[in-house]
């Protein structure tokens, strides 16, 4: 009743629109940078705790690992928690169908390799927190009771 009489205000006549959303892809963006700095930090199948892992971020910068790395790892889970869409998307880059098996996942030269020997470090505790938590959002949540192929897949 109180809408029936009433004008718009705004000084256009066409309708308002919703605004569009960007273009670009934050998820991929993000993946990617992680995916660069990774293999930067960690190159081949280095350890997480090897020593030339922390002198190569500290003859770079005055941050830990921790500071730079851990804020867009928990970017990514936030994305990947928040969207099931992008939790498919990241469990095919991260463990496509095609996946070798026959190398054992925490000693591959890729991301997946780089995220599961995070998971064990000392010295990288944010990072190794939250790339365990991207991981477990990436697997929807599945707790031990409901073991989702994703999460053996991760716990092999």
């Amino acid at each position: 009743m109180f809408s029936a009489g009433r004008r718009s205000l705004s000084r256009s006549s066409s309708p308002a629109r919703p605004p569009t959303p960007p273009t670009h892809d934050t998820l991929l963006h993000a993946f990617g940078i992680l995916e660069v700095a990774l293999s930067h930090y960690f190159p081949g199948t280095v350890e997480a705790d090897d020593a030339s892992v922390r002198a190569t971020a500290k003859a770079e910068s005055e941050s830990t690992l921790d500071e730079l790395l851990a804020p867009l790892v928990m970017l990514l889970c936030k994305l990947v928690a928040g969207d099931s869409g992008a939790r498919d998307r990241m469990r095919e880059w991260l463990l496509p169908a095609n996946l070798d098996r026959t190398v054992m996942f925490e000693s591959r030269a890729d991301t997946l390799g780089r995220l599961l020997r995070l998971l064990t470090s000392v010295y990288h505790s944010r990072l190794n927190v939250s790339s365990g938590e991207l991981l477990y959002a990436m697997c929807n949540y599945d707790g031990p009771s409901v073991l989702s192929p994703c999460l053996l897949l991760c716990l092999y």
